[in-house]
């Protein structure tokens, strides 16, 4: 059968906007549909439309040669409406061709997802399998895991169980992607072509922001093995990836199992660099790790820090302590491994003095890099649920559902403005960046690690011509509002 698999691109592109930046990549989730697919004799084809000029024409034009049986789109909550569009376009030039989705959004929302577009099928939970029974034309209500459109209404069949043993999962098929299209300069990263590497899945924590649990389950944690993991990364080398990126929600929940794998990287004959960029949690690393980690090629490590004030990250069910993020950056600066602190500002719980003592905090943990986003309360996490029985949520348009979104929130906070927010994300960034002791902390560790050249044109572009390019659109849109009077 033929199966095209879409990784629709958001409405808006906050990064073009944003001083934090994004690297670009080939689709893991669509990778490891597409392995599963061709394994199981079906000829498969992706369309990844951010990195299309015109994603429309490149969407139809594929529908058009290709004639597609099935579409599945991956469709989390900023791409919910790329998703509605495409859904319409497909349903009017394939009409017999069934259209699926899976991912957060549509996890949390399937009812609303199924009713505002043409989608006929929502997978429920993790989709391999279940994409394997839909496209071997089994009966809708004999395949576990999904919400369908039937005459009658949408229809619920039962849960499909987790997958226990990852290893049995085919490896990612990236061959089904023009790869020479991923081969670009990446602003912060050593690789130009770099890929995603899953080696676990779920988490063992409940945070209350978080909604990865209602596809990888709750508090479920499950691992690939070493020796499943070391030859994938094998494989991705053969491929000409250059720079591994592990995006596992709990890549150090068992130390032993991630020392294990950076030994394991050791032996192999060439090293490549590769960093945690979903972000681990302060608690759970140590000195041996961190030796391991540098040595076997890791230069970079994010840390979910959320806030400063432990008042708020109890809050949240964080369950993490200030002297353990204090002593994780210290330790990460020691091996000389870059770090980035995470943060969020807005949190239900926060205060215009929480976010003060978060600012100050940030500052004081010293970390290379310092990202705060705004709080973003997404369908199906527990901070959504709380603030719609609230009746604090005051925008559902999805295209706005971004950490890095400037302009009304998107919730009727319970203690602070959103003047105040927004002032707090401003100064976040300000105050950490426009300093004269970062810029020589940014030159010493540039100098020392080698990233002094790729340091200083990220800065160039993203905190001079960003400023200006945006100021002149500014004068630009006021003279022509102008003029048009």
């Amino acid at each position: 059968m033929r199966l095209l698999l879409v990784d629709p691109a958001p409405a808006i592109n906050t990064y073009d906007q944003a001083i934090v930046e994004a690297p670009i990549y080939p689709s893991l989730t669509l990778a490891v549909l597409g392995g599963e697919a061709t394994k199981a004799g079906h000829e498969v084809r992706i369309l990844d439309l951010n990195i299309e000029k015109d994603p429309i024409k490149s969407f139809r034009d594929t529908l058009t040669e290709f004639q597609p049986k099935v579409v599945g789109m991956t469709t989390y909550t900023p791409t919910y409406s790329s998703v509605r569009m495409l859904s319409e376009i497909a349903k009017k030039m394939v009409p017999d061709a069934l259209l699926i989705t899976g991912g957060v959004h549509p996890n949390a929302k399937p009812i609303e997802t199924l009713s505002e577009t043409k989608l006929d099928v929502i997978v429920i939970g993790e989709g391999e399998l279940t994409l394997i029974d839909i496209l071997q034309g089994k009966q809708f209500q004999e395949i576990p895991g999904i919400i369908y459109r039937s005459e009658s209404g949408f229809k619920q069949t039962v849960a499909r169980s987790l997958v226990d043993n990852l290893d049995t999962l085919s490896f990612p098929d990236y061959k089904l992607f023009d790869l020479d299209r991923y081969q670009v300069r990446q602003r912060l990263w050593k690789g130009r072509r770099i890929v995603m590497l899953e080696t676990s899945r779920g988490c063992p924590f409940a945070c209350h922001y978080c909604v990865s649990p209602l596809v990888f389950g709750r508090r479920k944690w499950r691992t690939k093995s070493v020796n499943r993991v070391i030859e994938e990364i094998k494989m991705l080398m053969s491929l000409g990836f250059d720079e591994l990126h592990i995006q596992d929600d709990g890549f150090t929940s068992n130390l032993k199992r991630a020392k294990d794998i950076c030994r394991h990287l050791l032996t192999l004959d060439k090293k490549i660099p590769w960093e945690l960029y979903n972000g681990i949690r302060v608690d759970r690393i140590d000195d041996e790790f961190l030796d391991l980690a540098v040595r076997s090629g890791c230069y970079r490590i994010k840390y979910g820090v959320e806030s400063g004030d432990q008042k708020v990250l109890d809050l949240i069910n964080k369950k993490t302590k200030l002297h353990q993020i204090r002593e994780a950056f210290r330790m990460t600066r020691k091996h000389g491994i870059e770090s980035v602190a995470l943060f969020m500002v807005g949190l239900p719980p926060a205060t215009k003095e929480s976010m003060e003592r978060s600012i100050r905090f940030g500052l004081e943990i010293k970390p290379d890099y310092l990202r705060a986003a705004f709080f973003t309360p997404y369908p199906g996490s527990f901070f959504y649920d709380k603030l719609e029985k609230e009746n604090r949520i005051r925008n559902n348009n999805w295209d706005d559902y971004h950490f890095h979104r400037k302009g009304q929130l998107l919730f009727e906070h319970p203690n602070l403005s959103d003047q105040e927010i927004i002032s707090a994300y401003n100064r976040f960034h300000r105050k950490f960046y426009m300093r004269f002791g970062y810029f020589m902390d940014r030159l010493y560790y540039g100098v020392r690690r080698g990233s002094f050249l790729r340091d200083t044109i990220y800065f160039l572009e993203k905190f001079i011509l960003l400023p200006l390019v945006l100021m002149l659109k500014g004068i630009l849109k006021r003279k022509t509002l102008e003029s048009s009077r």
